[in-house]
């Protein structure tokens, strides 16, 4: 039951994190419909680093051996693109996006492990609005319903991250200053393994989204993520 939340976690808090990354390898043309300055679908590298939100300060100089630090590597493809999460050098998970009309649609084939097998998933609404939604109070959805088993008993599931446009700040992070829309983001959790329900939970976080950038800062309970730096 532990193993099975723990995943559930995990795996909306990286969906979370990609709304926001010097290009790799050769240069793939964009995917029709992928534009969208708020979340630019290039072959970028995203420099980020999370810290208790006590120790969050701005430093001059990123370090991407320090603790919390992972990198988010950009791939795009003619069908859409794939964000691979990096740390220490090796891909830990990676997600895979939809474009239509400049919205961008988390399409990723979720593995829970712990013996958990995902027999069916559909996943509806958008991660990341077209970028003439983005005005205050507009608000957006992504969801996944999930059906799977563990052993004899199979079981459902129901990610759910709603957002609401608050506004617009001027912010710094390490990588700069810029001016940003700010997003308050809930999402909710809920899973059963037979009758017994193994999930009902709930995370707030705030996202701050730049022109041209992406995600350049989230607060949540446990800590504030910040942009380091961008590799074109």
């Amino acid at each position: 039951m532990t193993s099975f939340s723990t995943a559930v976690v995990a795996s909306v808090l990286a969906s979370i994190l990609t709304l926001g990354g010097s290009a790799l390898g050769a240069v793939a043309p964009a995917a029709p419909g992928c534009e969208n300055a708020l979340n630019p679908a290039e072959n970028w590298t995203w420099q980020y680093q999370k810290l208790p939100t006590q120790q969050a300060v701005t430093q001059k100089a990123p370090d991407p051996k320090a603790p919390g630090s992972y990198d988010l590597r950009r791939v795009v493809a003619q069908s859409g693109f794939s964000d691979e999460y990096r740390t220490g050098g090796k891909v830990v998970f990676a997600q895979q996006y939809r474009c239509q009309n400049g919205a961008h649609s988390n399409v990723s084939k979720l593995d829970f492990g712990a013996g958990v097998t995902i027999t069916r998933i559909v996943s509806s609404g958008q991660t990341t609005p077209p970028p003439a939604a983005w005005k205050v109070g507009h608000t957006w959805s992504q969801v996944f319903d999930l059906e799977g088993r563990k052993g004899l008993l199979s079981g459902t599931g129901r990610i759910a991250s709603n957002y609401r446009v608050l506004g617009r700040e001027q912010v710094t992070v390490p990588a700069g200053t810029f001016g940003a829309w700010k997003v308050a983001i809930e999402t909710t959790f809920q899973g059963k393994l037979g009758p017994i329900q193994v999930m009902n939970s709930k995370r707030l976080s705030t996202s701050w989204y730049a022109e041209g950038t992406g995600l350049i800062r989230t607060e949540e309970q446990d800590g504030v993520t910040e942009l380091q730096a961008i590799r074109k």
